[in-house]
């Protein structure tokens, strides 16, 4: 049984709820809101997918990105931090479980403290790493060493894939793999980064993106989440 978005007020609520995390940050010439259609688009694939009674809450668009030049709309980690915290709590009288869906890297080091902080309370609580999971599986399977994905072939052929074009260049899958593979900076000398570490997040002309990457990379990550959620309740 799966749901899309919130129920009304006079439903019982699910076994789990997804709260999808993005941001509103500088992806050059890709739109300020990626990550957050990003999210938008894998959290309402992995309803479809999902075996277990789960529904998805509105993505959260701002969240942590001091790490990127302007134009950025950012929360302090602290902020976030208590700000998650409280959110879910209260979304706990409704549901059974919540999973924190990640998909901006600057995001998941506070959505993994608040679901922690939650989990000593004694809530069913998790986080999902999106872009995690993205580099482990292209490391796997196509040998990248991907670096950060941001503003790169990953998040742009994400975006081809869920139907949007904005400073995207269509390219076949093997103009992609190659145009990750020649990704220059692939490690930083000082963690955590920012921006000014790196010379190559803020791309100027269009991105390279393949629709058939990009729905390779869709199905995995909306299956990852839908697994990720019903284990949480045990379903």
């Amino acid at each position: 049984m799966k749901k899309t978005l919130l129920k009304t007020a006079y439903e019982k609520g699910s076994a789990v709820a997804i709260l999808p995390v993005g941001s509103v940050e500088n992806h050059g010439i890709l739109p300020l809101g990626t990550d957050t259609l990003i999210a938008e688009c894998i959290t309402n694939k992995a309803l479809e997918k999902a075996s277990c009674d789960v529904e998805a809450l509105p993505v959260i668009p701002y969240s942590v990105s001091l790490e990127h030049a302007k134009p950025r709309a950012t929360s302090s980690p602290q902020t976030f931090i208590t700000y998650l915290v409280e959110i879910v709590e209260s979304l706990l009288e409704y549901t059974n479980a919540v999973i924190i869906a990640v998909f901006h890297g600057g995001a998941y080091p506070a959505a993994y403290l608040a679901a922690r902080a939650l989990r000593s309370k004694g809530f069913k609580v998790t986080s999902f790493n999106a872009w995690r999971t993205v580099e482990s599986y292209i490391g796997s399977k196509y040998d990248i060493e991907s670096g950060i994905i941001h503003a790169d072939a990953v998040e742009a052929s994400l975006l081809l894939a869920c139907g949007h074009r904005v400073g995207i260049k269509e390219a076949s899958i093997e103009e992609v793999i190659d145009s990750l593979r020649a990704k220059p900076g692939k490690r930083v000398e000082l963690e955590p980064w920012i921006y000014s570490d790196l010379g190559y997040i803020y791309p100027k002309t269009p991105v390279p993106a393949s629709k058939e990457f990009g729905e390779e990379l869709l199905e995995l990550l909306a299956s990852e989440l839908a697994d990720k959620a019903c284990k949480l309740v045990g379903q």
